[in-house]
């Protein structure tokens, strides 16, 4: 083989070799190159769903009608048919809560209507209490009503801001109830910011008292 020859194929030989080597390393580079990340996405937040718009006064009475008949045909609501949950600023109220009275059956019994369901719970005592205190809602104003006549005389007295709080609406009957607030049955609604009460009167919607100094 002539020299030419030999480096000939001494070249080729180390193309061949440099070749390989960096096949070699290309492979390795990519078998212990770390995988490539995704970048990681938060998670969507999952919406709070809105609360139940609840029921007017009116609308859990009627509803909670056929059950408080069924316990007794003389049914009637005494001393107070309130909100006892969450309370939306028109005056719904998911969870309404009273005592039934029965003087027929010389009884009481708790009523509830929770999230659209009427409830009687027998065993309410004593009877006699809850039978001077007996009252119907017929024929009232229902709470949205007394709702917006409330949010009105705030306004109309400078009381009302953008943090005002609706707090609590009850229809209530008793003596206590009329000294307080010259009238039973009576409206009674809560507010916050700035606290106070209100009184009206449940048949016109009268502001009968205020803890105002109104």
């Amino acid at each position: 083989m002539t020299v030419h020859k030999r480096n000939r194929a001494l070249k080729t030989r180390v193309f061949t070799w440099a070749a390989l080597v960096l096949l070699l390393f290309g492979l390795g580079c990519r078998i212990f190159q770390s995988p490539a990340t995704t970048p990681t996405r938060a998670p969507a937040a999952t919406p709070t769903a809105a609360p139940a718009a609840g029921l007017t006064l009116q609308e859990a009475w009627q509803l909670a009608g056929s059950q408080a008949r069924t316990w007794a045909a003389d049914a009637q609501l005494s001393e107070e048919w309130t909100c006892n949950g969450a309370l939306s600023t028109d005056g719904r109220c998911n969870f309404w809560r009273g005592v039934l009275v029965s003087a027929a059956q010389q009884a009481a019994a708790e009523l509830e209507v929770k999230d659209g369901q009427a409830t009687v719970i027998p065993g309410a005592a004593p009877a006699k209490r809850y039978l001077e205190a007996a009252f119907s809602p017929e024929g009232m104003l229902d709470s949205p009503e007394i709702a917006q006549l409330a949010w009105k005389w705030l306004e109309t007295n400078g009381l009302k801001g953008d943090d005002t709080d609706l707090r609590g609406v009850a229809l209530r009957s008793s003596p206590a109830t009329e000294k307080e607030c010259g009238t039973s049955p009576a409206y009674y609604v809560l507010l916050a910011t700035p606290q106070g009460q209100l009184c009206l009167n449940p048949h016109d919607g009268r502001i009968t008292s205020n803890t105002y100094g109104k």
